[in-house]
Order: C-alpha cells, then sequence, then structure tokens
C-alpha cells in the first residue's frame, strides 16, 4: 500500500495542503439545511465542467444528453446522504440524465482509497450500483469489510478478475486520474456535484438537483 501512495505523493499533498487552505473540511460536512440555496453557492469551473463528465463511471443510460458528474469519497458521510436522492433523480429522469461518478478519496489515512479501487473492479463486471450502495450502507465499520467478500455480495461474479483489478496498477491510476482531474477544476471536497459548468459541493436536496438540471438544459436549447 505504500508504494501505491508514493507513485502519486505530489496529487495528494497538494490536495491536502489546499484542503487546510481553503477550510475544505466544513464544506466536506456542511448539509443543506433547506431546499433553496444562493447562487453564490454554485462554483463555475473556469475551465468548463463538459470534459469531466468524458471520464468515469456512468450510472443510467450512457446516451443520456444530460450528465451530472458527482465526486465522491466511500468515508464521506454527506455522500452516503446524496445517494437516495440522486437514485431518485435518475429515476425520474430516464433517458434524459446519466450521473457520472469519479473518485475523491480525501485521506490517505483510512479506506477511501482501498474502497474506490474495488469499486471500479466492481464496475468493470456492471456491479458499480450495487457494490456503492453496500459500501455505503457498512460506512461505519468499512475497515472491517472484506473487499472481495463485499464484491461477491453486490454479484461480482468472478473474483479472480475483481482481485487482479484490484492489484493492477491501471485501476490506481483511474483513481488518480479522477483526483488530478478535481483539483485541476479546483474541486477538494465531497459530495461535489457538477452540471455543465457549474459545481456545487455538499449534498443536494431533490429539488435544487430539479432546478440546477432543468436550468443548465434551457440555458444549452437551441434557439
Amino acid at each position: 500500500m505504500r508504494s501505491l501512495w508514493d507513485r502519486s505523493t505530489f496529487v495528494w499533498a497538494a490536495v491536502a495542503v489546499t484542503c487546510v487552505a481553503a477550510g475544505v473540511v466544513s464544506l466536506r460536512t456542511q448539509h443543506p439545511a433547506t431546499s433553496s440555496r444562493s447562487e453564490s453557492m454554485y462554483r463555475t469551473i473556469a475551465s468548463g465542467g463538459a470534459a469531466l463528465s468524458d471520464s468515469g463511471i456512468v450510472v443510467g443510460d450512457a446516451a443520456a444528453p444530460i450528465r451530472v458528474v458527482e465526486f465522491l469519497d466511500f468515508e464521506c458521510r454527506w455522500c452516503r446522504e446524496m445517494q437516495p436522492t440522486l437514485r431518485q433523480f435518475l429515476a425520474e429522469r430516464p433517458g434524459e440524465v446519466a450521473l457520472v461518478v469519479r473518485h475523491l478519496p480525501l485521506s490517505r489515512v483510512g479506506v477511501a482509497l482501498p474502497f474506490a479501487i474495488g469499486a471500479e473492479c466492481a464496475a468493470a463486471q456492471g456491479r458499480f450500483a450495487a457494490f456503492a450502495d453496500l459500501a455505503f450502507v457498512a460506512q461505519d465499520t468499512l475497515p472491517l469489510v472484506d473487499l472481495a467478500a463485499l464484491a461477491k455480495a453486490a454479484g461480482v461474479r468472478d473474483l479472480p478478475t475483481f482481485q487482479r483489478c484490484r492489484l493492477a496498477n491501471g485501476t490506481r491510476e483511474r483513481i488518480f486520474r479522477d483526483a488530478r482531474a478535481a483539483h485541476s477544476a479546483g474541486i477538494f471536497a465531497t459530495p461535489t456535484l457538477v452540471v455543465g459548468n457549474r459545481a456545487l459541493s455538499g449534498a443536494a436536496t431533490l429539488e435544487e438537483l430539479r432546478r440546477w438540471v432543468d436550468s443548465d438544459a434551457a440555458a444549452n436549447a437551441k434557439p
């Protein structure tokens, strides 16, 4: 595990330093108390957010015209809080909206990174959603959870392939790539959602998602 971190120390060090400087701890634990949020809470991504949706685990219809990008950490409790909201929103918009999941483990201490890797390997066998659901259910005891057992419970059938995937450098690099993409876009908190070229840190409500996506769709509608 030590060699894993050594390969991308610069990424995680940059994230850690910026998090401290920006007060990300409060962002990460913020849970919106109302269904209405000031426009000032949404941040424009200077480089544009479209590129962030080009890579990641797609949940829903990959051909959907609208993509909501979620940066998550399996140890983040507000990421767990967001899952039912996202699930309901996708159910309301079949064929219209897809979720693109990207990883942003915020700490090198803990199990967020191994579970991100496990999620990638479950996704390779079409079982990301089930794996993520079980991981969030077990969030309070994640250090005690066996990844292979969780994968099996999530319906991953080829466990030897799952285990090889966990050890593959390419899988780890996908997690590091997600972190670099987030960092480049100025994203350091989880959960962070991106729609169009705007980002929002914190657990969004269902009503916020509806308004946000509808507003973005209207702004980009062809005349």
